[in-house]
């Protein structure tokens, strides 16, 4: 114990000894061990944590898949009425191995008893999702099991609504909640800690839960169109998954051919069942995200090993006399090592206080800026194995710096350094050696540059690119009609046009239209061209003769709708410029005047052809195809006059003005949908060039000390080629072309790593990486060549500026 204890000590006053040495590798090593826990944590989190619901592993999400006559799937999105046939089959069904069911609704519903209709996220679900996901009550209960269509009304909500909205007054239990004009009775409120699965949006908190029965969806009859808000969730063994898919396949099968038999459109078509784990379809937008952010921040800990290594490295040079000591005095080669164990490891548990420090700064940012971009992102914190990976990094990095460093040391000299009074015996660290390092620095600053760079210009290009149309002004509204005895639109249609009239109205507004965001690609339709009867798959829009007006989509060919043909639905159309060249095989202006037939609907004439739009969130652009919408629709767009500003309060008051079954659920700037849908490739922006800038600093750190302790050993060397009559320039150029070699040596083994993980991944990197990447690998080895001949010309100029004279006899500038 008094030899741990003075081992401990000794170990602490060494490292304390050089404070700039300790200072350096701390900073160095605290930042690049805080990263990597940043990044280790969230895929931790997002790849290997255990959900927080019991029996997680048998938790599964079904996914309802029609197969067009090709075989391909069209969509992995329930029908509504398959959900609910679905969920009575299995109910009726025995021993096919479900434990438990659920179907879940996601929408956003305005509370119309508030004084301030507040808009909560909600959940429409069925009374077993509380055994499923386990969901803890605070106060009340659940839902009590009740078949499908007995409607009966109940409320349960999260503790933070409880709090905010009511706060949390303690007769909470039996308060009416009215929402669609559906009064429902407070009958629960859940835990504080619970979290509900992100299954429709990463970042959409669950607020308020309500009996399946009294959800809006407008496809409840509907076995055509798909409901993306619906998601299905069973409880089986997942050894039984494989068998239960077979079967489920065959009872959706067999509904959706005997509820589509008369429609033409779906002769041939198929349904069909995939069972996927809770826990992948949660973060399945995220594996690429993670990866390369895994990939960076143990790319950066590598390279700052590296060089931390060399300061090591040369620290043992320095020390060389003092080990001499201790092995003339009986110290064997182990007892050298542990001592130069003990002293990294001291510095590497400074370097990982540090790093937690960053770390907790790292999760507050996630959770502040990303919660809506990266899946559990919000249940990210410092724990138990963020603290372990802490302290096991600490330990790792000691005991590879401590082995490497203690390698160069040859024992047996070290013993005979004494008796020959140093003269031509030290410590050297071998060129071999020096080689590996600037190998392995390099190779992993060419895959960490490539890659920063590639994701930089992916990035960039997406930022800068054109959305199709001008965000300036514009203001985006919908809203709802709060009822469920839902009296047709016919009812409904002339108050929305005097809303819209209202607000056209305002001294503030140059123009209103009927129409969704740009941004949102929502309905997907199959129609057949008439110039080659082939059949497409193009978004559809519902749109009014102001539409272009108000969001600014020029018109490329033909024209664009005018008001009769809104007020009248005349059987027209205009097609994005990208639908426009499928159908006249690149020739834009020859779509004008052929049809676009849906299903049994009279088909549409092609009038005009717009510019695409660009969404953000899109790789690639869509077809889109737009019809007229009859002068009404619950969305709006309005066009502000410059300098103007409408508030949420003067649209509130028009709409209860007009109809008090209204409910305004968004508002907010067309800009700001925008400055979010570009976010994420924003953040990427910012995060690929740190880390290129920070791979860059930290390869020429590392390159600088290996290649200037190279210079030192060889100093004595290159001063008698200079007596003899060499050159500076050449011998400076010789130094250049051996580090050329290793240069590219080093950029081989990493563009050799790059192709093997393009070769195996090459699905999910393909987005990432074009033709204009072969410029990004020739700036990346650039930016690394400069590294190097920077590194090497700071190393020479000592002996530049030194005399031969002091040079042999080691008398330094």
């Amino acid at each position: 114990m008094n030899n741990l204890r003075y081992l401990i000590k000794r170990s602490v006053q060494a490292a304390l000894a050089d404070k700039s040495f300790f200072a350096g590798v701390v900073v160095t090593m605290g930042i690049t061990i805080g990263v990597f826990l940043v990044v280790l944590t969230l895929g931790f989190y997002m790849l290997l944590k255990p959900l927080s619901y019991p029996q997680q592993d048998e938790l599964f999400v079904v996914d309802y898949q029609r197969i067009n006559q090709s075989g391909e799937a069209e969509t992995s999105f329930f029908l509504y009425p398959a959900a609910e046939a679905l969920y009575r089959n299995i109910q009726s069904a025995k021993d096919i191995g479900v434990k438990a069911q659920s179907m879940l609704f996601f929408s956003k519903e305005v509370l119309t008893s508030e004084p301030l209709q507040p808009n909560l996220a909600t959940v429409y679900t069925t009374a077993s999702t509380a055994d499923i996901l386990g969901i803890p009550m605070a106060k009340g209960q659940w839902f009590a099991p009740a078949e499908l269509g007995q409607r009966v009304p109940g409320a349960v909500i999260t503790y933070q609504v409880w709090a905010e909205q009511f706060s949390l007054r303690e007769d909470i239990l039996g308060q009416k909640l009215v929402v669609n004009g559906v009064s429902h009775p407070v009958i629960g409120v859940i835990q504080a800690d619970f979290v509900a699965p992100q299954l429709a949006e990463v970042g959409l908190t669950t607020q308020l839960w309500l009996p399946w029965d009294f959800n809006n969806s407008e496809y409840k009859e509907d076995w055509r169109n798909v409901e993306g808000k619906l998601f299905y969730l069973i409880k089986t063994p997942a050894a039984s998954t494989g068998q239960l898919s077979v079967v489920l396949s065959a009872m959706a099968n067999e509904m959706f051919r005997k509820m589509t038999i008369d429609n033409q459109h779906f002769v041939g078509w198929s349904a069909d069942i995939e069972i996927t784990p809770l826990r992948s379809k949660l973060v399945a937008g995220n594996m690429t995200t993670v990866i390369f952010l895994l990939a960076g921040g143990l790319g950066l800990l590598l390279i700052a090993t590296s060089n931390i290594t060399n300061l090591f490295i040369s620290r043992v040079v320095s020390k060389h006399k003092q080990l001499a000591i201790a092995a003339t005095l009986g110290a064997k080669k182990k007892h050298l090592w542990l001592q130069m164990f003990s002293e990294t490891l001291v510095l590497m548990l400074a370097s990982s206080a540090v790093a937690i420090l960053i770390a907790l700064l790292g999760f507050g940012l996630i959770q502040r800026f990303f919660s809506t971009q990266l899946a559990r992102a919000h249940e990210i914190s410092f724990d138990w194995m963020t603290l372990c990976s802490a302290l096991l990094v600490a330990v790792l990095l000691a005991f590879i710096i401590s082995l490497l460093s203690i390698r160069i040391v040859n024992y047996r000299q070290l013993s005979q350094s004494l008796k020959s009074s140093g003269k031509g015996v030290g410590v050297q660290i071998s060129s071999g050696v020096r080689n590996a390092l600037l190998v392995s620095q390099i190779s992993v600053a060419v895959v960490l540059i490539f890659c920063s760079a590639s994701l930089i210009k992916n990035a960039a290009t997406t930022l800068q690119r054109h959305v199709g149309f001008d965000s300036t002004n514009v203001l985006r509204l919908e809203f709802r009609i709060a009822t469920l005895d839902w009296q047709g639109w016919d009812t409904y249609a002339p108050k929305v046009t005097e809303f819209r009239d209202k607000l056209a109205a305002l001294p503030e507004v140059e123009a209103v239209t009927f129409a969704r965001s740009p941004l949102e690609d929502i309905y997907q339709f199959a129609l057949t061209y008439s110039g080659d009867g082939k059949r497409y798959y193009p978004f559809h829009r519902n749109v009014d003769h102001n539409y272009l007006d108000v969001v600014g989509q020029r018109l490329l060919a033909g024209q664009g709708f005018a008001l009769k043909d809104v007020q009248s639905r005349t059987n027209v159309a205009m097609v994005s410029a990208t639908f426009a060249e499928q159908l006249g095989h690149g020739d834009i202006t020859s779509v004008i005047g052929k049809t676009l037939a849906i299903d049994s609907i009279p088909p549409a004439t092609i009038i005009g052809v717009v510019e695409d739009l660009v969404v953000p969130s899109k790789a690639e652009i869509p077809p889109r195809f737009y019809v007229p919408n009859g002068g009404s629709a619950l969305w709006l767009m309005l066009k502000l006059k410059p300098g103007t500003v409408v508030t949420r309060e003067q649209v509130t008051a028009l709409m209860r003005d007009t109809n008090n079954q209204f409910a305004l659920t968004n508002f907010s700037s067309l800009q700001a949908d925008v400055d979010r849908a570009n976010f994420t490739h924003l953040v990427t922006l910012t995060v690929a060039g740190s880390l290129a800038i920070f791979t860059l600093l930290l390869a020429f750190l590392g390159l600088f000390g290996i290649i200037s302790y190279g210079v030192k050993s060889r100093t004595t060397e290159f001063n008698i080629k200079m007596a003899i009559g060499a050159k500076y320039n050449n011998i400076f150029n010789e130094t250049v072309r051996e580090n050329i070699s290793i240069l590219m040596i080093g950029a081989s083994l990493g563009t050799i790593f790059i192709i093997v993980c393009l070769y195996f991944y090459y699905d999910l990197l393909s987005v990432y990486i074009s033709i204009s990447s072969m410029y990004m690998y020739a700036i990346t080895i650039v930016a690394v060549f400069a590294v190097l001949i920077l590194s090497s010309s700071i190393s020479m100029r000592a002996i530049k500026k030194n005399s031969i004279v002091n040079g042999l006899k080691g008398i330094a500038a």
